[in-house]
């Protein structure tokens, strides 16, 4: 409640134990709110686990608490689907995946039973995601309709979740069901 000190020394950020290089680390030139600052630090990270820590002190020499940020750096690029919600469902359903790396491309398509295409969600029809390719967590949501704008009958359908990183094809598949 005393305001985040500026000058120098008075926030540390580490990585793995060690101290961010001055040079990678980037204070607001100005604030609005001295209890909360937006500080930009992007080292290069190399896969596997890495520990970010950050401590501040306050106007009043007061010092926080160190707080850890655990962060898993991937490898490879991977698609996590983390499943959807609800299944089954009424109306729609939200479906939640991780990128581990940005993709070039992707798509969300819903199958009928037998096998027919019913809709293909591409990123420019998601609205409520500033990047549904970037490297982070996504959700996606289905309203329920077909292509033609037709809400789809009580049953199972299948989707596949496809995506195009470093020219390579990646798809996770699954099935859910609508009920009324």
């Amino acid at each position: 409640s005393n305001g985040i000190d500026l000058t120098e020394g008075k926030i540390s950020i580490m990585l793995n134990g060690k101290p961010a290089p001055p040079e990678e680390v980037a204070l607001p030139d100005s604030i609005l709110d001295g209890n909360q600052i937006v500080i930009s630090f992007n080292p290069q990270l190399t896969p596997g686990e890495q520990i970010l820590t950050v401590q501040t002190t306050d106007c009043n020499q007061n010092i926080s608490p160190e707080r850890e940020i655990y962060l898993r750096i991937a490898e490879h690029f991977a698609i996590q689907m983390l499943g959807n919600y609800p299944n089954p469902f009424k109306d729609e359903t939200r479906f939640a995946y991780l990128f581990t790396a940005p993709a070039e491309e992707m798509s969300l398509k819903i199958f009928t039973a037998s096998g027919r295409l019913i809709r293909n969600i591409t990123p420019n029809e998601i609205f409520d995601d500033a990047n549904p390719l970037s490297a982070d967590y996504h959700e996606v949501l289905w309203d329920g309709l077909d292509e033609e704008g037709y809400q789809v009958a009580n049953g199972v359908y299948f989707y596949r979740l496809s995506a195009t990183a470093v020219g390579k094809n990646y798809t996770i598949d699954g099935a859910i069901a609508k009920v009324k």
